[in-house]
């Protein structure tokens, strides 16, 4: 399947538009989500205009893009949950994990062909799950994620990461199969990319999902039926070179999943 990344477009120069007060102004988040959401095709918001963005505010952010994607007709499909190492949550000043949401427009089936714009982007293999009817993990399957941030210059903080919807661009899955205890508690993946090899070794899925459900139930919400959700990298994040290149990753027991990833052909002048 082939598509092309939502942050894939002209892009411009810096963006131009008013900073917004992060306060009691009305309408705040949703025009902070829009800028966002229109940075997918355009220039890059500068984080400059919004200093010292809180990370429940960051979360109202996404939760208005979420909104506002909805109702264009590009629902939420599923989550992903990253930052899951220590290293990974000093680097944006947070303390635990932190997530995104998983939209139908940017989830599809490997072996995937995506272009990509001339944002920096990387790749993680990770272990995805689907929920059943009941809640419970239904179905899981390797997956790859590709990140890359609205941001310029990428998020200054864990505030500015989760209005950025945790930096979550495509979603690729490979085939589900029925979940068993040993892939649940831990998994071994094998990936191949850029003329490299490479390995890692999941945390516990469960434990990631556990963590997903409390922190959904604190914004008030529920992990739906029928959810997908990346549980978190098991390999990566991993850079993609300017020329873009193959992602083959497997991860043991399940299969694999891969993604061509292919730069953005400048544009051409007659």
């Amino acid at each position: 399947m082939q598509g092309r990344s939502p942050g894939a477009g002209a892009r411009g120069n810096q963006s131009t538009a008013p900073r917004l007060a992060t306060d009691t102004t009305t309408g705040w988040a949703d025009r902070l989500a829009q800028l966002l959401l229109d940075a997918r095709t355009g220039a890059d918001v500068d984080p400059a205009q919004f200093p010292d963005l809180a990370l429940d505010a960051g979360y109202d952010i996404q939760d208005a893009a979420a909104a506002i994607s909805t109702a264009a007709g590009d629902p939420v499909v599923g989550y992903k949950i990253g930052l899951t190492t220590a290293a990974a949550q000093r680097s944006l000043g947070a303390a635990e994990p932190g997530w995104g949401r998983l939209y139908e427009s940017a989830v599809v089936d490997g072996p995937a062909r995506i272009e990509l714009d001339s944002r920096p982007t990387s790749v993680e293999v990770e272990l995805a799950v689907r929920t059943g009817p009941d809640g419970a993990i239904a179905a899981v399957a390797p997956a790859v994620e590709v990140v890359s941030s609205r941001w310029q210059q990428g998020p200054p903080a864990i505030g500015a990461w989760a209005a950025d919807n945790g930096m979550s661009t495509w979603a690729v899955f490979g085939e589900w199969s029925e979940p068993g205890a040993e892939i649940l508690s831990s998994c071994r993946a094998h990936a191949t990319f850029d003329g490299r090899t490479l390995e890692g070794i999941s945390q516990e899925a469960t434990d990631n999902l556990a963590w997903l459900r409390r922190e959904l139930r604190r914004r008030g919400r529920e992990l739906e039926p029928n959810s997908l959700v990346l549980t978190g990298a098991v390999i990566g994040p991993v850079p993609v070179p300017p020329g873009g290149g193959t992602l083959r990753g497997q991860i043991e027991g399940l299969g694999e999943v891969s993604v061509e990833l292919v730069a953005e052909r400048p544009a051409s002048f007659s």
